[in-house]
């Protein structure tokens, strides 16, 4: 299961959730008109999360990794309810929907 699993739905699959994005690399460039990498994508979510809205960074590890991050000096236990994570997921994507506007 890829990173990316937990923030993409999907309704066909057992578990709840896309498995594999790496097959839609192609798909999504081809309707963007330009090419497209879900790794960019995670790079630039981590970069507006942390940059722009300064979220947690025990909360951003969470949100774009399938492992359970290693607990340092400061970072909170990262059992936050799913409401935290889904909240902080759409303020990033807003964030990225509003620097994308200019």
């Amino acid at each position: 299961m890829s990173c990316w699993t937990r923030v993409f739905a999907s309704e066909r699959s057992p578990s709840g959730c896309i498995g594999s994005l790496q097959k839609l690399n192609t798909r999504v460039g081809e309707e963007c008109g330009a090419r497209f990498w879900f790794d960019a994508l995670r790079t630039r979510f981590l970069a507006v999360a942390e940059s722009d809205l300064v979220l947690p960074r025990a909360l951003n590890r969470r949100l774009v990794t399938h492992v359970r991050p290693l607990r340092g000096i400061g970072e909170a236990d990262a059992g936050w309810p799913m409401e935290r994570f889904r909240k902080s997921a759409q303020r990033i994507a807003d964030r990225i929907d509003e620097l994308s506007a200019v």
